[in-house]
Order: structure tokens, then sequence, then C-alpha cells
């Protein structure tokens, strides 16, 4: 009985200090976040203030990707209103890409050259490498 107990222990302790050495920070998880926080908190600052504009337009992407949808499920299919649904979703997308760079065009100056990287890929349709 002793024994079972001494290996369920020793079972215990073994995956215990497994799961600490995976999980604790390594050097370049620290890098990495500290690269980070200086852009981020510009760009959580800016998209705070800019929420009232920024909420609507995505809601408004949100909604034309649902009337697009619904266009395209809709039988017998009606190819005008299918193309005004995408003309729709486009404009909003549009709307909102234009928002979106603008806060990137507002942003950058505020940043260090090197952490504009990080503003890359911050944007839709940014591809990383």
């Amino acid at each position: 009985m002793k024994l079972r107990w001494a290996l369920a222990a020793s079972l215990g302790l073994n995956l215990f200090f497994a799961g600490y050495l995976v999980a604790r920070p390594s050097d370049s998880r620290r890098d990495f976040a500290t690269e980070m926080r200086k852009p981020n908190v510009t760009l959580r600052r800016v998209f705070r203030e800019r929420r009232e504009v920024l909420i609507p337009l995505r809601k408004s992407v949100r909604e034309a990707h649902r009337a697009a949808r619904a266009e395209l499920e809709r039988e017998p299919l009606d190819e005008e209103a299918l193309r005004e649904a995408l003309t729709s979703l486009r404009a909003s997308r549009n709307q909102l890409a234009e928002s979106m760079h603008a806060i990137v065009l507002e942003v950058a100056p505020q940043v260090a050259p090197a952490d504009r990287k990080v503003l890359l890929g911050r944007t839709p349709g940014a591809r990383r490498k």
C-alpha cells in the first residue's frame, strides 16, 4: 500500500515539474511581449477612441455578409439581387478598411520605427513572413 502512495506521489511530482518546465515563460516570449507592448497600448487607445465609428462599421459588414449569403442560398437565384448584395458588402468592407487604415496612419508616427512592424500584423489581410 505504501508503494502505491509513493508511486502516485512520484508521478504527481513529475507531472507537476514537467508542466512547470513546459509552461514557464522563456526569454524569447518576454522579448516578444516587450516588443509588442508599446504599439499595442497605442492601438488600444486609438481603437477605444474610435469605437463609436468602428462598431457600426463592423456591424454593417456582418449584416451585408449575411444578406449576400442569403441571396446566394435563395432559390431560384436572383442574379441582380446577388449583385446588389455583393456590391453592398464590398462597400461596407471598404468603409471599414478606410477607417482601419486611418487608425494605422494615426498610430504609425507615434511608435518607434522598429515597432511599426507590429502594425503590419494588425491590419486586415496582412501577410506574415
